[in-house]
C-alpha cells in the first residue's frame, strides 16, 4: 500500500524491520537521546547531531539510509537540511519533527512538505510513530547505505 508524500505511516507498519543508519538532528539534548534509544533499541545505528551543521558535515562524511530532523533549531534549521538534501542527495529519504515554537506546528509541517519531507511529524514525536516511518520508508526502498552492508 504506498504512501502519499508527506503523511504518516500507520502504525501497522511495523512488521519485519530493516536495520537502518540514521541521522538523527535534534538540538535538544532530552529529545535526541530518548529518540535515538528508540531507534536504537529495534537495532537501528544513529548519528546523533545537536544542529543542521553538524548533520550536513555527517551526511558528507558517512553513508546514511534516512534523515530524522527537526524543523526550529539554532545554527542551521531544518529547512536548510531539507533544501541542502534534495539539492545533493534527493534520493535520501528525510522524516521531519516539529513542535512548532512560535508558528503553528502544523504550518511548519506544511512547509516541510513543500519543501519534499517524506514523512512529518509533530512534537511531541511518539517513538511508535517515529519507527513506523522508518519502517515504512526502509520498505519504500532500500537505501544504498544498506544495500552495501548487506554485500
Amino acid at each position: 500500500m504506498p504512501m502519499p508524500t508527506g503523511d504518516k505511516p500507520p502504525l501497522s507498519w511495523r512488521g519485519s524491520r530493516t536495520v537502518a543508519n540514521i541521522l538523527l538532528i535534534e538540538d535538544h539534548r532530552v529529545v535526541r537521546d530518548a529518540l535515538s534509544d528508540a531507534l536504537e533499541s529495534v537495532g537501528h545505528t544513529v548519528v546523533p547531531a545537536e544542529n543542521g551543521d553538524i548533520g550536513l558535515e555527517e551526511i558528507a562524511h558517512r553513508d546514511v539510509d534516512i534523515v530524522v530532523t527537526d524543523l526550529l533549531m539554532p545554527e542551521r534549521d531544518g529547512f536548510e537540511v531539507l533544501k541542502q538534501l534534495h539539492g545533493h542527495k534527493p534520493e535520501l529519504p528525510v522524516v521531519v519533527l516539529s513542535g512548532g515554537g512560535s508558528m503553528r506546528g502544523p504550518d511548519l509541517l506544511e512547509m516541510a512538505r513543500a519543501l519534499k519531507a517524506d514523512v512529518t511529524l509533530a512534537k511531541p514525536v511518539d517513538s511508535d510513530e517515529l519507527l513506523a516511518a522508518v519502517d515504512y520508508l526502509m520498505k519504500r526502498g532500500a537505501a544504498p547505505a544498506v544495500t552495501a552492508q548487506l554485500r
